[in-house]
């Protein structure tokens, strides 16, 4: 499981790896219906080169610390 801490509304996106399974990512998305956790999965997706329908937001839909899940 990825723990990912969530800053919405930046001024520009970004994703950094703070620890084994641990992200900070920076994204110029709302947190307005669902519209940030969208552009994260993306975010994240892309930074790990993987597909976003294989990322699961698992819990903290509504929160800055979220958990990720991998369909592998």
């Amino acid at each position: 499981m990825l723990e990912v801490r969530v800053v919405p509304n930046a001024k520009e996106s970004s994703v950094e790896q703070v620890g084994e399974g641990q992200f900070k990512i920076k994204t110029t998305a709302k947190p307005q219906h669902g519209e940030a956790n969208k552009a994260i999965q993306a975010l994240l997706a892309d930074y790990l080169d993987i597909p976003k329908s294989k990322l699961w937001l698992k819990r903290g839909e509504s929160s800055k610390i979220k958990y990720f899940e991998i369909d592998e």
